[in-house]
């Protein structure tokens, strides 16, 4: 069977938009609210897509994008109210959405790829192309060879001193902002290094998984349960004059209270 290629449009940063061309099954699924990754005009930055688009124009498709999340930032009803607001004030819909969420969910971060990352990275492009990765250098390599002054080349590219210390930065500080990292390093040359595999760059605050999402709607559900339970139960509940005198006491005043009553008067089933 074949899939009808879907366009996702994405409201970013500055007044832009572009759009992400999928043809997987996974992504054509309703991605409306969901964040996304998009390299476009040598640049990246997090954007929300909001709507679809059947055709578009091929310079305004963004070069690779990433979907990061399991499960939307924003419900889709929040994507229509933000259009509205953005049409009745004549302001950018992205500014308004950055209203509806956090602003760490919208900040990239980079980092050096770890081995793990590295190896994951090199079976999925191995499929694609087995020599993809012949001459990668692995992060343990760089820890070890990246030293001041040695020249370290990967993939016919010799690192320029700016390169290399941007390495140990990020070696030493493990993260740093993106919006930092376009302070120390050229946009262009920071792209250079992710594609060759040497660093990440990544969302900066990540969403909780379906699962553990999941996990907390049952303990929401189940305490529901509980208190509807208990306030069957005081319901049925009628305290003696004297159960009620003393609770009032207690409730009205600080401190510890030494209760005192016969067997089955109530102390601990009651008060």
């Amino acid at each position: 069977m074949v899939m009808d290629t879907v366009f996702y449009i994405v409201a970013l940063p500055k007044r832009k938009f572009c759009y992400i061309k999928t043809d997987n099954q996974e992504d054509q699924e309703n991605k409306i609210g969901y964040r996304a990754i998009v390299e476009l005009e040598n640049d990246k930055s997090v954007g929300i897509i909001i709507g679809k688009a059947r055709r578009t124009k091929e310079w305004e498709i963004a070069q690779k994008y990433e979907i990061p999340d399991e499960i939307p930032l924003l419900p889709q009803n929040m994507i229509e109210l933000s259009k509205k607001i953005a049409e009745k004030y004549f302001c950018d819909i992205f500014d308004v959405l950055k209203i509806m969420c956090p602003p760490r969910y919208f900040e990239l971060e980079v980092k050096l790829k770890n081995k793990r990352e590295k190896e994951r990275d090199k079976n999925k492009n191995e499929k694609k192309n087995k020599e993809e990765y012949s001459k990668e250098v692995d992060s343990e390599e760089f820890e070890e060879n990246g030293k001041e002054g040695e020249e370290w080349d990967t993939k016919n590219k010799t690192l320029k001193k700016s390169e290399k210390k941007f390495l140990e930065l990020l070696k030493e500080k493990k993260k740093i902002t993106l919006s930092r990292a376009k302070k120390i390093l050229k946009i262009k040359r920071i792209l250079e290094l992710e594609n060759l595999g040497l660093i990440k760059i990544t969302i900066s605050k990540k969403q909780k998984s379906k699962e553990d999402v999941e996990k907390e709607l049952k303990k929401i559900r189940e305490k529901k349960e509980e208190d509807k339970i208990y306030d069957q139960q005081k319901e049925r509940v009628k305290l003696s004059e004297e159960q009620q005198k003393a609770l009032e006491e207690i409730l009205n005043n600080e401190g510890k209270f030494l209760i005192h009553g016969v067997t089955g008067s109530g102390k601990t089933k009651y008060i």
